[in-house]
């Protein structure tokens, strides 16, 4: 499984092959949706249509795969509430309409992106024209997630930070924590997972 994403109670997981769906109740089966292309790299949503990354660029599903228009240069994805994609040198917002103006040219290892946010292994940016690094952000950054609405996790070192309107951290005691994830059940009930 290259990525999984859960969108609408339904959950989404890819393979080189194919993407397959399910509602995240069931315990049945998994349905095959197709595939958008060869090698999916990564999920993103933007709260109402699943976005896959492929070889071959970005696509939408809305019940069947759909290119994004100008979306052929985009690499990796990511995103909760809004998408952001990176073509190795800039990063760009994107819709099932297209992809806009670059809103950051950069080097780099775009790790992730949640709510007003993406990361870079060295740093966070909050979207904008352009987008603006994020003070007191950290570095030697793994992962990056959406928390819930527009706030962002990333896992650095060993932290984990979250990011609303101001930086908080807590530390992880795992050896080489590679990815954070969130989860939120019903209207209260909140979970960070770190996987290593």
């Amino acid at each position: 499984i290259s990525s999984l994403l859960e969108l609408n109670n339904t959950v989404y997981a890819a393979t080189p092959e194919a993407v397959f769906s399910k509602s995240k109740w069931s315990s049945g089966e998994w349905d095959n949706i197709g595939s958008p292309g060869r090698l999916v790299q990564n999920f993103a949503t933007d709260g109402t249509h699943l976005f896959a990354a492929t070889a071959k660029g970005v696509y939408y599903y809305n019940g069947g795969w759909s290119a994004v228009p100008g979306g052929g240069s985009i690499v990796t994805i990511g995103g909760n509430n809004m998408v952001f994609g990176y073509d190795g040198e800039n990063v760009y917002k994107i819709t099932t309409a297209g992809i806009g103006n670059s809103i950051l040219s950069k080097s780099g290892i775009f790790v992730g992106a949640g709510g007003e946010y993406f990361a870079f292994a060295d740093g966070v940016y909050k979207d904008g024209t352009p987008a603006t690094a994020v003070a007191g952000s950290p570095s030697d950054i793994k992962s990056a997630c959406g928390g819930d609405g527009t706030t962002v996790f990333v896992l650095a070192g060993s932290s984990v930070y979250h990011h609303g309107s101001s930086w908080s951290a807590q530390s992880v005691s795992l050896s080489n924590p590679l990815s954070v994830s969130y989860f939120k059940y019903g209207t209260s009930e909140e979970r960070v997972l770190v996987g290593s």
